[in-house]
């Protein structure tokens, strides 16, 4: 005689151990039982047991699985038993990548949507651990609270109702630099230069003094590292002039410092 179909399965997913579960009632006349399952995609995973449940870690992430069971008796085996349905974990995000709004300083986060995942959690790590999380339900979004001048890394983790991802690779993000203070201006009347200096900006690897005068004469000066001085030449005698500062990072420049104002002297030689 064949053995009774299986009935009452219960299948349940362990979301930190990445492990499925499946048990049953069992079958009049069964010696053993084949467990199958397929998932959407097309992927099986068959085993074979005399007991009455049985464990599956070969699954793959963000599928939708169909579990049955057969009875097999002396000679003859059941039909397969109706399908219980389980769902694994999302799959984690990959190419995350991290980028600076230079005029906002609001970060924005990106990465290629997982398989399995319903919404998303990027969280910014600095160098104390996590600072910042946003949430999105589509492939990126932003953080507007990150200081100046910083060296974060950014991770996101996708989740469903049921579990969440393996946190994904991290990437790594520059906030916009501080912007310089302390702006100071010292005139060499005998070279007709100003000699401009400033206090040090977290995240600045060199600075630009921009200074202009009320004749529309435009001079600059750059500097080679982050020294936090340089000379301005060829100024114009007898001139008001406004200089102001901007640090500038590995992907932006920071907002200029507030304005210094000056005058070039009458007898200044040119």
């Amino acid at each position: 005689m064949a053995p009774c179909v299986p009935q009452k399965l219960v299948s349940s997913f362990d979301c930190d151990m990445r492990v499925a579960s499946l048990t049953w009632e069992a079958s009049e006349n069964a010696e053993m039982y084949l467990v199958s399952a397929e998932s959407d995609s097309g992927h099986q995973v068959e085993l074979s047991t005399n007991a009455t449940s049985a464990q599956f870690s070969e699954f793959n992430c963000g599928q939708q699985y169909y579990l049955t069971v057969q009875a097999v008796g002396n000679v003859c085996r059941s039909v397969p038993s109706n399908s219980s349905v389980l769902k694994t974990e999302p799959c984690t995000p990959a190419v995350v990548v991290g980028f600076m709004d230079c005029i906002s300083n609001i970060a924005t986060v990106s990465w290629e949507l997982a398989e399995g995942a319903e919404y998303y959690t990027a969280t910014v790590h600095g160098p104390d651990g996590p600072l910042e999380t946003c949430m999105s339900w589509s492939s990126s979004c932003g953080m507007p609270k990150l200081s100046c001048g910083e060296a974060y890394n950014v991770s996101v983790i996708a989740s469903s109702r049921q579990c969440k991802s393996i946190p994904s690779a991290l990437s790594y993000l520059n906030s916009v630099p501080c912007v310089p203070t302390g702006v100071s201006v010292v005139l060499d009347c005998d070279t007709a230069e100003a000699h401009v200096s400033w206090n040090a900006s977290i995240g600045a690897l060199k600075y630009v003094a921009y200074s202009w005068s009320r004749t529309f004469n435009f001079i600059s000066c750059e500097t080679s590292g982050p020294v936090t001085h340089c000379t301005l030449s060829d100024l114009t005698c007898g001139d008001n002039y406004t200089v102001q500062v901007i640090a500038v990072g590995d992907e932006c420049t920071s907002l200029p410092s507030q304005a210094e104002n000056f005058r070039t002297g009458i007898f200044m030689l040119v």
